[in-house]
């Protein structure tokens, strides 16, 4: 419950909420029409999905500034990892976003008939190139998702081989460190039974083996050199292991991402005439699926952002 309360606070909590009674509402109106409900029941729903896509356009008056700022520093920012091809998506998709809210804006003040007699005209053509503007952020942040989780895929591949190299480094250590430890134990035991046979005896009268078997100790490689290193591979075993975790959870969510706006696609496409009629069933089913997905995804964040504070305490 505190967690829906905390989502709620939240502006993009609130408009993820209404946009899916919206997207569902326009799913359900369609369903009443095709099983041929009276006008008394259908028209509410309708209605209803109307007001709220005009609720929401008015909780994103101005957000094009936000994107349009976005769009600055994609364009400014050249110590970014992505090729030029990758930052040029990212410039596209804010720039559609921003051209997109600030068209949203001329429809919410047109449908409140601000611009006079020439509303209607406004809102219409204000209603085409939002459209037109949320299709091509929509296909140009596709591109961009697409290739992102394909670098990450491939970094997990070659960050995985790293790991099974020291893996194996380490397996061959700790073999070494073994045997190294018996050779020890077993010298220690020789030279402990000859150590009284040998008392009195120079340098000059004891035996080659004897001489060989009192240094052997010595000339073992040091114990401590070699439990430092494997301790040092282990180390960048258990680095290795996280970044594969991380990015692995950045590509689900990359996915995730491409799926939501798969599904956002037929919305604009069917606005600007691109889908059938008789596709508006299908154009409210993928635009409520799309906007389950974005609840959720805000979701994450607001819960995340409340257990990390307890987590640092």
């Amino acid at each position: 419950m505190e967690n829906l309360v905390a989502l709620n606070k939240t502006t993009a909590g609130r408009d993820k909420i209404y946009r899916v009674v919206q997207y569902f509402s326009r799913f359900y109106g369609w369903v009443l029409s095709e099983n041929g409900t009276s006008l008394q029941i259908s028209r509410p729903i309708k209605s209803l999905e109307k007001h709220i896509s005009l609720a929401r356009k008015l909780m994103r008056v101005m957000k094009c500034i936000d994107h349009y700022l976005d769009t600055l520093h994609f364009w400014k920012d050249s110590s970014a990892s992505d090729s030029e091809f990758d930052r040029l998506l990212r410039v596209l998709t804010s720039a559609g976003k921003s051209l997109r809210m600030a068209s949203s804006d001329f429809q919410w003040a047109s449908a409140l008939r601000l611009f006079g007699n020439y509303s209607e005209r406004i809102h219409a053509s204000a209603n085409k190139a939002s459209d037109l503007f949320w299709l091509i952020s929509l296909c140009t942040s596709l591109i961009h998702s697409y290739r992102r989780q394909h670098a990450m895929k491939h970094q997990i591949n070659v960050l995985h081989s790293e790991y099974k190299g020291l893996q194996q480094a380490s397996k061959l250590l700790r073999k070494r460190i073994a045997e190294q430890q018996e050779e020890k134990e077993k010298d220690t035991t020789i030279n402990t039974s000859t150590s009284l046979s040998d008392e009195g005896l120079s340098d000059k009268t004891r035996t080659p083996i004897q001489l060989e078997s009192s240094s052997a100790v010595t000339s073992l490689p040091d114990m401590k050199e070699l439990e430092a290193q494997l301790l040092r591979e282990e180390q960048q075993m258990h680095a290795l292991k996280r970044q594969c975790y991380a990015l692995r959870d950045q590509v689900v969510a990359t996915i995730l991402d491409m799926v939501r706006e798969i599904c956002d696609i037929p919305v604009p496409a069917f606005s600007l005439g691109l889908l059938h009629p008789s596709t508006t069933g299908m154009v409210g089913l993928s635009g409520t699926i799309s906007s389950i997905i974005g609840l959720y995804q805000v979701w994450t964040r607001v819960v995340s952002a409340k257990t990390t504070p307890k987590m640092c305490k």
